[in-house]
């Protein structure tokens, strides 16, 4: 997906260095590449995460949108699992 994003953006296929995506952060506890290293200690209250919720969908929907169109992701679902469950419970 970067590959596609940096070819969608008109950098040079060097430009996306696919070692950072598949490579563990030193915050890792596991080993397994992930998305950052916090670990948070609270949840916001079920008010405010439905309210950012609700504010997120149209911005996710056309996220998803754009992505798919400019085939920048193959499938949501597989590429982008993350994305397609907010634009799924959008649906909801």
């Amino acid at each position: 997906a970067m590959g596609r994003l940096g070819a969608f953006a008109g950098l040079p296929p060097e430009a996306a260095r696919n070692e950072v995506l598949f490579r563990a952060s030193p915050a890792s506890v596991s080993g397994a590449p992930h998305e950052n290293g916090r670990v948070y200690v609270a949840e916001a209250p079920p008010a405010l995460s439905a309210e950012l919720a609700e504010w997120l969908c149209p911005h996710n929907h056309r996220l998803a949108a754009l992505l798919t169109q400019a085939a920048l992701v193959g499938a949501l679902q597989s590429d982008m699992p993350w994305l397609h469950a907010a634009v799924a419970r959008c649906r909801e």
